[in-house]
């Protein structure tokens, strides 16, 4: 641990009472990280410089999360699921499938996502042409709203089209979808979108759209923030 780092943090954060420094590592742009614990919580916190002190989400230049990627370093979260160990908890799953022809791509998706919309039309051709299908895996944790459209397009009797009308109709600027959402919710569904939306947290950020796919060689592999564009050229790349 860095010489004069406990007597720092313990200035800086004395808002939060003793501050006990459990493990410090280096950090990107000459940070260094580290885990604390004040009383019975434990966070990532950053010193900048030697000098100064942050506590909250830290991302670098390109867009990774380093307060996931610290925690998971120094224990405090689990690391994620391997993308095959996510595949098999899919097992059983409330899913359906949109599209009939081409390589099967498992998608996480929230009803008032914007980049599951965008996604979502970028795979229109693909889909009409029999060159991709769809595998959806609904999950609701962006707004209030999306508990009920979620469940509104699980419970239809045709997913597919339930789901078409939410993007047919997705409000762009307000980021919401089209479907009107279901007011009671059975227990068997909220329980079907709380094993998915775990799953989801197990394999790694809770992010949508994500997505599951077996690549050329048959191998599972995980995508956080799915493509929107270039989506033809990533769906060539996958087996058949």
């Amino acid at each position: 641990m860095p010489a004069g780092l406990a007597a720092l943090l313990g200035r800086a954060l004395h808002q939060y009472g003793p501050i006990t420094v459990l493990r410090s590592a280096p950090a990107p742009g000459g940070m260094t990280a580290a885990l604390v614990e004040a009383g019975t919580q434990k966070a990532i916190v950053w010193i900048i410089g030697g000098q100064a002190v942050s506590v909250g989400q830290m991302w670098d230049a390109q867009g990774h999360d380093l307060n996931r990627e610290m925690a998971i370093r120094m224990g405090l979260m689990p690391r994620p699921l391997a993308p095959a160990a996510v595949a098999a908890g899919l097992a059983g799953a409330r899913t359906f499938v949109v599209g009939r022809g081409g390589p099967e791509v498992t998608v996480f998706f929230d009803p008032n996502c914007i980049f599951c919309h965008k996604l979502y039309q970028a795979a229109q051709p693909l889909l009409v042409r029999g060159k991709l299908r769809l595998r959806v895996v609904m999950v609701a944790f962006l707004k209030p709203s999306s508990d009920g459209r979620a469940a509104a397009i699980l419970m239809a009797r045709d997913p597919a089209a339930a789901l078409a009308t939410d993007e047919n109709g997705f409000d762009v600027p307000r980021e919401e979808g089209g479907l009107a959402p279901a007011t009671a919710i059975p227990a068997a569904v909220r329980d079907a979108l709380a094993a998915n939306i775990g799953l989801l947290a197990r394999s790694g950020p809770v992010a949508t759209p994500t997505l599951l796919y077996r690549d050329r060689t048959g191998a599972w592999q995980i995508m956080h923030h799915g493509p929107v564009e270039g989506l033809a050229a990533f769906v060539a790349t996958l087996g058949g």
